[in-house]
């Protein structure tokens, strides 16, 4: 029943957010062209990986820990914690990127004269970083439909401010529309926690408890290498791109991950709010097994539909979705589409070595993704142009899915000992 409801207000989600993506493409795509297109995709992947760097753990050990217990005391001190470390380590953060301003827009953007942009961002930070303490409160608890809701409405306060800002200024108002966005993304979540009958505002007071800093801790070291690797690889990527190929050629690149996000809603949005809390209440390695097996399947199948779908249609969603100079991205989706199904079928499987804790396999498979993916597309790049990336990405997880199953041995094995 609770998978049903996740792919309900999944289904809803994805929904909303795929007419919201095509319109805020389609701003960007005619009012930024581009290169504007690659400079705000560059700004995002930066913020997004200060942002998960600490925020993607607290997020995933608050939803284990609460899964995992119904103390109400214990879980005050499980979320009480992690409000108190997301908003020290989270300003911490934002005070040395404000601090480093200049030459980080430099480096990130190619002009020093966007640094009020990059301190924008850095304000950012702690805010997305409470946002997701508080949605992995909601999850653990398995309250789908209040985070159903959250999603959506942070999705629509996102948008309204990302596109008049887009439409506006600019490039300016794109990179400020990316922080601004974010920020409306947390303040959705506080105002449908202040609303909702299940939650008090005490059950988030500061403290600090020791013992559940250390539980949290664990999931640092996956969690921290992932919140790098992930949006590491795609900005080193780009950033290669840019230098080799030009602005034009990456903002194509660009253009076919944001179409590529658009259907990879369709799975990712249901899946994290069903998955994470479910295997992690689950006690029976048996039964775990089994689970790891249904979900692997289920989301390599859906992703392959979507993929094929689109792919066969692309000229057409192409052309709604962008204009005509960005048909050159019809060239730039098999590769990537291809590698869409290695990732989102390895998704339960990583999933699982973070539940388990199985940190030195976790670690292994996100740096090899990462390097590959890297390495790769500077091989490719003369030979491939800005498909390089997406040959990359393809191979890097095709690799990744087969270790995964390879680590996950012990539970996959067990399921298939006992069928037999």
């Amino acid at each position: 029943m609770a998978l049903k409801v996740a792919l309900i207000w999944g289904a809803g989600q994805t929904a909303l957010k795929m007419v919201l993506s095509f319109l805020s493409i389609k701003i960007t795509a005619v009012y930024l062209g581009p290169v504007g297109l690659a400079m705000v995709g560059q700004f995002g992947n930066f913020f997004t990986l200060l942002q998960a760097v600490v925020g993607s753990a607290l997020n995933t050990g608050v939803t284990n820990l609460s899964a995992q217990t119904d103390d109400r005391a214990q879980l005050r001190r499980v979320w009480g914690t992690a409000m108190s470390g997301s908003l020290l380590l989270g300003g911490a953060m934002a005070l040395l990127v404000a601090l480093a301003s200049y030459p980080i827009a430099q480096w990130l953007l190619k002009d020093g004269a966007y640094w009020p942009a990059v301190v924008g961002g850095a304000v950012s930070v702690p805010v997305v970083m409470v946002g997701l303490v508080l949605n992995g409160a909601i999850n653990g608890r398995k309250q789908i439909s209040l985070l159903g809701r959250i999603g959506m409405g942070g999705a629509l306060a996102g948008t309204l401010v990302f596109v008049p800002l887009c439409y506006l200024f600019g490039v300016w108002g794109g990179l400020f529309a990316y922080s601004l966005s974010t920020c409306c993304v947390c303040l959705v979540t506080v105002i449908a926690v202040y609303w909702s009958r299940d939650w008090h505002w005490a059950d988030f007071g500061l403290c600090w408890d020791s013992a559940v800093a250390r539980q949290l801790l664990a999931f640092f070291p996956m969690l921290l290498v992932h919140a790098v690797a992930e949006p590491i690889a795609p900005l080193l990527m780009r950033d290669a791109m840019l230098a080799n190929l030009g602005a034009t050629s990456t903002g194509f690149w660009q253009a076919a991950l944001r179409l590529s996000d658009m259907y990879t809603l369709v799975v990712t949005t249901a899946v994290t709010m069903f998955l994470m809390p479910h295997l992690a209440s689950i006690k029976d390695d048996r039964q775990f097994g089994r689970e790891l097996w249904r979900m692997m399947l289920q989301v390599a199948g859906i992703t392959a539909l979507g993929a094929g779908v689109i792919y066969l249609c692309r000229d057409l969603v192409i052309s709604i979705v962008f204009t005509r100079e960005f048909r050159p991205v019809r060239d730039l989706l098999a590769y990537l589409f291809l590698g869409n199904i290695f990732k989102l079928a390895s998704w339960p499987l990583r999933m699982a070595l973070v539940i388990k804790l199985r940190a030195k396999w976790y670690i292994l498979v996100e740096i090899g993704v990462a390097l590959a993916q890297i390495g790769l597309t500077h091989w490719w790049l003369a030979d491939l142009g800005a498909n390089a990336a997406n040959a990359a990405y393809a191979v890097s997880f095709g690799l990744a899915l087969v270790i995964l199953l390879y680590s996950n041995k012990d539970y996959l094995y067990g399921l298939q000992r006992q069928k037999s």
